[in-house]
C-alpha cells in the first residue's frame, strides 16, 4: 500500500510539482461549476451538453497547468510559468463566477461591472448564454 502511495506522490509531483495557488484554482473551478449549474436551473437552460462542454473546459485548464509544470521541470528558469498560468486561470474563473452571480440576480457593484464590460448591456439568450 505504501508503494502505491509513493507512486501517486511521484506522479502528482511530476504533473503538478510545487504549483502555487493550485488549491485555490480547484476551489474556484468548483464554485464556478456549482454556480453554472444553478444558473442553468434558474434560467431553465440546464442541458447535459452544456455541462459536458463546461467540464471539458475545466479539465483542459488542469491539463494546461500540467503542461506548464512539465515545461518548468524541463526548463528550470521558466518556473514562473506555472504560477502565471494558474493566476491567469483563477482570474478567468473569477470573471465567470461574477458573470454567473449576475445572471442569478445577485447585485454586482458598479466598480466591478465597469471592469467586466461583458455584464453591462448584455442580454441572455434562451439557453442562458450571454449574447454579444
Amino acid at each position: 500500500m505504501e508503494q502505491i502511495n509513493i507512486y501517486f506522490q511521484g506522479v502528482n509531483h511530476f504533473l503538478f510539482g510545487e504549483a502555487r495557488f493550485l488549491h485555490l484554482l480547484i476551489y474556484v473551478i468548483a464554485i464556478d461549476i456549482v454556480l453554472g449549474m444553478l444558473k442553468g436551473i434558474k434560467l431553465h437552460s440546464f442541458k447535459s451538453s452544456y455541462s459536458i462542454e463546461g467540464f471539458t473546459k475545466k479539465f483542459g485548464m488542469i491539463v494546461l497547468v500540467m503542461i506548464a509544470n512539465i515545461m518548468a521541470q524541463i526548463m528550470p528558469e521558466m518556473t514562473w510559468i506555472v504560477a502565471g498560468t494558474i493566476v491567469f486561470l483563477i482570474a478567468n474563473e473569477i470573471g465567470s463566477i461574477v458573470e454567473n452571480l449576475s445572471l442569478l440576480g445577485v447585485p454586482i457593484p458598479d466598480f466591478i461591472t465597469d471592469k467586466l464590460a461583458v455584464l453591462r448591456n448584455s442580454k441572455v439568450d434562451k439557453d442562458g448564454r450571454i449574447k454579444k
